[in-house]
């Protein structure tokens, strides 16, 4: 019980903290309010459109994808570094590891998630 309590005090000091925090900056934060203050500064262009205009969702998959994997090899380089102290044990998970992220890596590539053009036969099949 005594982990509990310490765990409530913590959580009511960091709610505290935070609501004084932003209690705070709203009082003693700037009122200025201008129409140039509001406005996009590009380096000293005036903007001559919006800037908001939608990306293809093959840039997020592929960005996605780098994160998953950069993971992947973040966490095989540390295995490396003690692979002889980890022995058979841990030769064993991380090729568990591995396996698990290739099926993972199989799946949507069998959905035709990491093609560019899509095809007519993928489109539909589910």
């Amino acid at each position: 019980m005594p982990k509990l309590d310490a765990f409530l005090l913590y959580s009511a000091i960091v709610l505290f903290i935070a609501a004084t925090v932003l209690v705070l900056t709203t009082l003693t934060g700037g009122k200025h309010r201008a129409t140039a203050r509001n406005e996009v500064f590009e380096s000293g262009i005036i903007p001559t459109g919006g800037a908001r205009f939608r990306f293809p969702i093959k840039f997020y998959r592929v960005a996605l994808f780098f994160l998953i994997f950069d993971l992947e090899v973040a966490f095989i380089l540390l295995w490396a570094y003690v692979y002889r102290q980890s022995g058979w044990w841990g030769f064993g998970h991380i090729t568990g590891f591995i396996i698990v992220l290739f099926v993972g890596l199989l799946y949507p590539w069998m959905k035709g998630g990491l093609d560019f053009v899509s095809s007519p036969k993928k489109v539909g099949a589910s």
